[in-house]
């Protein structure tokens, strides 16, 4: 019993000293060695960082793709393993990589996370890690382009961080951004790296979005710009088109243009869409806002004709000019013929503060409002400061900037009936109609566009295939380094709607200083007129009627 007592003792006594050995080496590692194991354990760790997840896509009207998520690798460098910095970064150097100043700073700073190269091919970036055990690779989520260049100045693009950048995916980034995931990087005792993704968050399969634009149908609008561009040698051309009665945007196309997938290999220039941003003096083409403006004020009689000076006017010391010589014309002649001096003689019926109040109600120097786009406002100048060349001038699309969207929204409400419409670059989303003009007014300039194309300036938009009403426009522009018009340089432009019977679509067509000739009506309306023949097959437009009419003619 004894023995036992002593034994029990013993062995109580003995865990006891062992529980206070324990109880003193744990006091002593979390309190006396806590920085050193705090340092021992970040040395395994190399860095916590943040990558984004699945952005939605983006579709075209038809369900095409024209933005995606594919992966790529990116190359990073635990620096602070590095034995020789100044030799690691020379071995870069001459397989290719050039480090900035600031990633060679975090390398002899000895960071313990460093950006090498982003955004790189796989079997390049795995090609690449083996100049050095310490690089070592992260797949990443890029943005890919489908379609290339035909789409990109809508569509736009991200950078480096898959973040929106330019065209729709900066303007609805909140919407297409998808998840951060957290990506820790870490060692374990031998050094191997070792890589886990938080995957907590979930995707959102709502952040995808899907455009009013028909890519398709944009291809084939992309080629005959570059077709017709080349043939009438301008420095660039456009062409949009919209519906006119939900706003939706079909296509936007310019050439020369850039491919979303190496946005970066090209002038910033060329990265913003002309719809929204061109600011050009529309020239004649903005006679139909100014007929429009006599219309709604009971001002144009069909009686009337009008001495058209022979071609030359002097005006406040300035001298107007036509294109032709005429004397006496009806206002629809003054509008078929494109006569700059019938329509100034026409406006001087009209105030300066009442014609002022009409183009700020159809929205001129003001935003459309355009929903999936940023853009230009254009300039119309307070009617307190109009000289007395104003009127007159801005009358046949002088002294005034427009944005190409602007004028389609206009053209689109004498094609509708009088509603300005809110343009859209997102399917099915119907904006807005806002009442500008009376159905009166824009049944009348529904007929003097028709005229224009059927016996004036417009009839190389004349079409067999489908009945077009529209304006020519050619405007001088203006020269900066010699603060003057220039002699060589024109905007010369077409804009109009189709079919005529039950108009659908309003489109525009601009090129900037043609060389072949700088009169729109034989640059913009004969490409305007390919384009709607193109649009007529594409949506069926009464192509079997406008065949039939055509053979009955040929009949008779």
């Amino acid at each position: 019993m004894l023995n036992d007592y002593f034994k029990a003792t013993f062995i109580a006594g003995a865990l006891t000293v062992c529980l206070i050995i324990i109880l003193g080496r744990l006091l002593y590692l979390q309190v006396y060695k806590q920085s050193f194991y705090e340092n021992f354990s970040k040395k395994q760790s190399t860095a916590v960082i943040t990558l984004d997840r699945n952005r939605g896509v983006i579709y075209d009207r038809n369900g095409k793709v024209l933005a995606q998520n594919v992966y790529n690798a990116s190359v990073y460098v635990d620096a602070s393993k590095l034995d020789n910095p100044r030799n690691f970064i020379y071995v870069l150097k001459v397989n290719g990589i050039e480090l900035s100043k600031r990633t060679k700073e975090k390398i002899f700073k000895k960071d313990r996370f460093v950006w090498i190269a982003r955004g790189m091919d796989v079997e390049k970036a795995k090609k690449l890690t083996r100049l050095d055990d310490n690089l070592q690779v992260i797949l990443q989520e890029h943005r890919f382009y489908p379609e290339g260049d035909i789409v990109s100045k809508t569509v736009g693009f991200t950078g480096i961080d898959n973040q929106g950048l330019e065209g729709v995916e900066t303007f609805f980034e909140s919407s297409l951004k998808g998840e951060k995931v957290n990506v820790s990087v870490l060692k374990d005792s031998r050094g191997k790296t070792l890589v886990f993704e938080d995957r907590a968050v979930k995707t959102n399969p709502e952040n995808s979005l899907y455009l009013s634009i028909d890519s398709n149908l944009q291809k084939v609008v992309t080629s005959i710009l570059y077709n017709d561009l080349k043939e009438i040698g301008a420095k660039s051309v456009f062409a949009a088109a919209m519906d006119v009665n939900t706003g939706e945007i079909i296509f936007s196309s310019s050439v020369p243009t850039y491919d979303s997938n190496e946005f970066d290999k090209y002038e910033k220039t060329l990265w913003k869409d002309p719809l929204f941003y061109y600011l050009f003096e529309p020239g004649s083409i903005f006679k139909a806002v100014t007929f429009s403006v006599l219309a709604e004020e009971n001002l144009i009689k069909r009686d009337e004709k009008v001495y058209c000076e022979n071609g030359k006017y002097p005006y406040a010391g300035h001298i107007f000019n036509d294109v032709h010589k005429f004397e006496r014309l009806t206002y629809e002649e003054i509008f078929a013929n494109s006569s700059n001096i019938g329509t100034i003689k026409l406006t001087e019926k009209i105030s300066s503060a009442q014609f002022y109040k009409y183009l700020k109600k159809y929205g001129f120097g003001e935003l459309t409002g355009t929903k999936g786009f940023a853009e230009e406002s254009g300039f119309l100048r307070n009617v307190k400061d109009w000289s007395k060349l104003s009127k007159p001038s801005v009358s046949i699309g002088q002294e005034i900037l427009v944005t190409p969207i602007q004028m389609l929204r206009f053209y689109g409400a004498l094609a509708n009936g009088g509603y300005a419409v809110r343009p859209t670059i997102i399917k099915g989303k119907t904006e807005e109609r806002e009442k500008i003009l009376s159905a009166q007014t824009a049944t009348l300039l529904k007929k003097l566009l028709i005229a224009a194309v059927e016996t004036g300036t417009g009839q190389n938009a004349k079409s067999e295939l489908i009945k077009i009403a529209g304006k020519t426009g050619t405007a001088q522009k203006f020269d900066k380094s010699t603060n003057s018009y220039s002699y060589r340089d024109y905007n010369a432009s077409f804009i109009g709607f189709f079919p005529v019977e039950k108009p659908r679509y309003v489109m525009i067509v601009t090129y900037d200083s043609p060389r072949k000739s700088i009169y729109g009506g034989s640059t913009a309306a004969y490409t305007f007129k390919k384009i709607a023949e193109q649009m007529a097959i594409h949506f069926r437009l009464n192509i079997n009627k406008m065949m039939v009419e055509n053979e009955n003619r040929k009949a008779s």
